[in-house]
């Protein structure tokens, strides 16, 4: 049974996943207690519109082909 947790955790989909995971958790919580302690706190609305037009551009280029993932 633990083995087959391992496998999965360690298989590449997964790993990518877990550090892209960990990177925006570490960029994230820098940027909000920053833009909290500024009294921004609106600006995180923008900052996650901002995110949504890069996660659509990032599938767009996937679909058409241009991006090598």
């Amino acid at each position: 049974m633990i083995e087959e947790i391992i496998q999965f955790l360690t298989t590449p989909l997964v790993m990518r996943a877990m550090i892209g995971a960990l990177l925006i958790a570490i960029v994230a919580s820098a940027s909000g207690s920053f833009l909290v302690f500024r009294g921004l706190s609106f600006m995180t609305s923008g900052v996650a519109h901002a995110a949504l037009g890069g996660a659509a551009l990032g599938l767009f280029l996937q679909y058409t082909g241009i991006a090598p993932w």
